[in-house]
C-alpha cells in the first residue's frame, strides 16, 4: 500500500484487563467507533476486519452510516455472520486455550509441556516461532483466552444489521472443508455487491507476509492507488 496511507489498529477493549467484556457486538462496535472518531472525526472512512473482527467492523460501518457518515470502503477478511460450531463458549479453559493456539498455528509439540496450558509456556512458544505475540505478558495472553470464549458467546446472540453499500471480501482458501460457509450468508446484511478475492492461506495466516501482500495490493487498488482490480469475483 501507499506509504502515506495510515493504518490504525483497534484493540479488543478489555485485553489489558482494564475494561469489562462488552455485553454485545453492538457495544463493542460503539467503542471502536468512539476510538476511530477520536482520530478521524468525519468520513469518508475505510474499514477492515478479520475473523470475529469482520463481524465487528460490519457493525461499525452500520453505526457510522446511522451517524450520517460515509463509509468509502468496507473490507472483511474471512468472517461470516454465523455462530461458532465448536461450542468453545461452553468449554473449559484449557480446551479454549488449546483451540486459540491451534487457530494461531501453535501445535501441541510447540508448547513443550504436559498438563494444562499455562500462559508462560504459550509466550515461550510464540517467541520460538518468531511471532510478535511473544512480546506479550502472560496476563495479556490469559486475557486473550477470555476474549476468545467471550467472542463466541456474543456471536450466539448476534444478528447483523444491514450495511448499505458494497464490500471487499477475502477468502482464506487453504484448510477449508468443501461447502463450508459462503458469501451468501452476508446477502441479507450487505446491500452489495460483495467482491471476493481468494487468498492462498489458512484462516489464521491472513496477516502473514505473503497473504498481506495479496490483500494489500487489492486494498491499494480499492483506495485508488492505480492497481488492477479485475482479479476479484463478484457474488
Amino acid at each position: 500500500m501507499d506509504p502515506g496511507q495510515p493504518v490504525y489498529g483497534l484493540q479488543t477493549p478489555n485485553l489489558d484487563g482494564g475494561e469489562p467484556f462488552p455485553e454485545s457486538i453492538e457495544e463493542m462496535a460503539a467503542v471502536c467507533v468512539r476510538e476511530l472518531r477520536a482520530v478521524q472525526p468525519a468520513g469518508p472512512y475505510h474499514l477492515m476486519g478479520w475473523s470475529f473482527g469482520g463481524n465487528v467492523v460490519q457493525e461499525v460501518a452500520v453505526q457510522l452510516q446511522e451517524a450520517g457518515e460515509q463509509v468509502a470502503l468496507l473490507a472483511i477478511l474471512d468472517a461470516f455472520p454465523l455462530a461458532p460450531l465448536d461450542d468453545l463458549d461452553n468449554a473449559d479453559r484449557d480446551t479454549v486455550f488449546r483451540a486459540l493456539l491451534s487457530n494461531m498455528g501453535v501445535g501441541e509439540e510447540d508448547l513443550g509441556q504436559e498438563g494444562p496450558v499455562e500462559a508462560g509456556a504459550v509466550r515461550d512458544a510464540f517467541r520460538r516461532s518468531g511471532s510478535p505475540l511473544g512480546s506479550l505478558e502472560p496476563a495479556v495472553i490469559d486475557a486473550m483466552v477470555d476474549n476468545f470464549a467471550g467472542q463466541a458467546r456474543l456471536m450466539r446472540t448476534y444478528t447483523p444489521r444491514r450495511f448499505e453499500g458494497p464490500a471487499l471480501f477475502f477468502t482464506a482458501t487453504e484448510g477449508r472443508p468443501a461447502g463450508t460457509f459462503g458469501l451468501g450468508l452476508w446477502a441479507p446484511y450487505i446491500s452489495g455487491p460483495v467482491e471476493n478475492h481468494d487468498v492462498a492461506c489458512a484462516h489464521a495466516q491472513m496477516m502473514r507476509p505473503d497473504a498481506r501482500a495479496r490483500i494489500g495490493t487489492t486494498l491499494a487498488a480499492a483506495l485508488g492507488a492505480g492497481h488492477d482490480t479485475t482479479q476479484g469475483e463478484t457474488r
